[in-house]
């Protein structure tokens, strides 16, 4: 038995007697010993239990993170803001401005809205552009050209309804920026019977 087990052994034996005892040096020093050991052993459990947790991130990494997703988010609102830029000017250009396409909705409607035309063409009035070879129906056509200074634009596009079809020519004049006047509008019939071109506006 070494000479610690000894020691325990003699110090259990007196803290069973209960009785004041004075205890040997070596007994004191191996007390000492363990209640120094179970101390450090406690405070490494403590410093293991306040470990961060693995991907924890610190005070600055958290700035750091919230400044990059406040860049891409303005990034993000940027583009959109941009994209979206960019349809309202594709849209108001060939919707509102002065196109092709704006010049034949305008006509249209006004043509439609003709009692002569109605009469002539018969129900189901629809217009349509250029059509191929195989029957698809492609976009007006149109012209545009500057006389004195002023734009102008000629388009041609078709009418077909139950009685027959037919061929619009007009002309419009842009007086201010997405704003146009027609020239004239008339619409010249295809088939029999025969007749005379239906001017639907002449400003010439």
């Amino acid at each position: 038995m070494t000479c610690i087990n000894r020691t325990l052994l003699a110090c259990r034996f007196c803290t069973q007697l209960r009785k004041p005892t004075v205890l040997p040096s070596s007994c004191i020093a191996i007390q000492r010993y363990l209640t120094t050991s179970k101390i450090q052993f406690d405070q490494h459990q403590i410093s293991e239990n306040v470990k961060p947790e693995a991907g924890a991130l610190s005070t600055g990494q958290k700035v750091k993170q919230a400044g990059k997703d406040a860049s891409y988010m303005g990034i993000m609102l940027l583009g959109f803001g941009v994209t979206g830029t960019l349809i309202w000017y594709v849209v108001d250009e060939l919707m509102f401005g002065f196109s092709a396409n704006s010049v034949y909705s305008k006509a249209l409607k006004l043509v439609k809205d003709d009692d002569r035309i109605q009469y002539e063409i018969g129900d189901n009035l629809k217009g349509y552009g250029e059509e191929t070879s195989r029957g698809r129906r492609r976009h007006v056509t149109s012209q545009e050209f500057v006389v004195d200074g002023v734009n102008h634009m000629r388009v041609r596009f078709y009418l077909s309804g139950s009685n027959r079809k037919a061929t619009v020519h007009c002309e419009a004049v842009e007086t201010s920026r997405g704003k146009f006047d027609f020239r004239y509008i008339f619409v010249e019939m295809q088939g029999f019977p025969p007749s005379e071109p239906v001017i639907v506006v002449d400003n010439r």
